[in-house]
């Protein structure tokens, strides 16, 4: 009856709330975060500072919620995974040192293999971002080992491939990702881990692999925005050497500019024409094309940016023109 007890209102009480800042934290920083899609997108969302201090009495109520079925039950079941909630709060607020000892005590002290594995993938992701990655490699060697359940599979998986992400190890992070992809529930997850695969096997030059992935994605019901560029990089991929062929990818560009649902895109859209053309040694309308995707920008700085680059590249390159060259390298700058 006491441990009855002690397992239900350590559960129900502090435990679930931490734990439900925990979540509110983890969905804010998912949308405070802005994708670049002209790099990789990162396996995890970016940990923005000014994001954290906007939810920072959250980690902090978390941690004390946190700490109170340890206090007051600790002959509970909620113990370790409170501890555990702890870590990730540590985490989260940028306290790498304590997160990573955090971890540490619960892979030492933890008696269920779930929570002594879900906190090695902790104390991994928290080197990483500590940069000691020696020591995150030694901490996946150990969990190779482990008997994983599916979900800390998958949370393994992913670790691995953002620790290879952050060492520009873009074969040993396709590898893991796709693996992770593969055992992914989560719809919206698995759309954005196919995008990804489908960047890094475009970036690699692999066209046939990348078209193949970008299309899991749409297949994926993926949210509006992510759609949008996995089309667009669909045509990029896609090698078209016959007139019809062309015509068909350029009658598709055309169909996403009239679309009003696209009209927040329309800079974008035309930077890819612009792309489209010069991969097909068109360059007069290739420079046209960056020329309307400047004109078109008006609340991304760093599209119109790149626009610049790329004509101040043309010019210089291409047309030797290095007064007006130096005149787009200027506005890019």
């Amino acid at each position: 009856m006491s441990k009855a007890y002690h397992n239900t209102t350590a559960h129900f009480n502090a435990y679930f709330i931490a734990k439900e800042n925990i979540r509110m934290v983890e969905e804010a920083i998912e949308s405070s975060h802005q994708n670049n899609y002209d790099e990789i997108l990162g396996v995890y969302f970016d940990i923005d500072s000014s994001t954290i201090d906007g939810v920072r009495d959250k980690l902090d109520d978390a941690i004390v919620k946190g700490s109170l079925p340890i206090q007051r039950h600790e002959n509970s079941n909620w113990v370790y995974p409170s501890y555990y909630l702890i870590g990730k709060a540590r985490y989260y607020g940028g306290d790498f040192v304590n997160a990573i000892e955090t971890f540490r005590f619960i892979y030492r002290n933890g008696e269920e293999d779930d929570i002594r594995q879900k906190a090695l993938v902790g104390l991994m992701r928290s080197y990483i971002d500590y940069d000691e990655h020696a020591n995150a490699m030694s901490v996946a060697d150990y969990l190779r080992k482990e008997n994983l359940s599916r979900a800390n599979e998958v949370s393994f998986l992913l670790t691995k491939a953002y620790l290879f992400q952050r060492r520009e190890n873009y074969e040993k992070m396709l590898e893991n990702l796709s693996q992770a992809a593969d055992l992914e529930r989560n719809k919206k997850a698995k759309a954005r881990y196919f995008f990804i695969l489908g960047q890094l096997h475009q970036q690699m030059g692999h066209d046939n692999q990348a078209y193949g992935y970008y299309r899991k994605c749409l297949k994926s019901n993926p949210d509006y925005e992510l759609s949008f560029y996995a089309k667009l990089n669909l045509a990029q991929v896609t090698r078209l050497e016959q007139t019809a062929g062309l015509k068909k990818i350029r009658k598709y560009f055309e169909r996403l500019l009239k679309d009003q649902k696209n009209k927040e895109f329309v800079d974008r859209i035309y930077y890819e024409m612009a792309n489209f053309e010069l991969k097909n040694n068109n360059e007069e309308q290739a420079v046209q094309y960056f020329k309307s995707a400047i004109r078109a920008s008006v609340s991304n700085p760093r599209q119109k940016g790149l626009a610049f680059l790329r004509l101040g590249e043309l010019y210089y390159e291409h047309r030797r023109n290095y007064e007006l060259a130096q005149a787009y390298y200027d506005s890019a700058v």
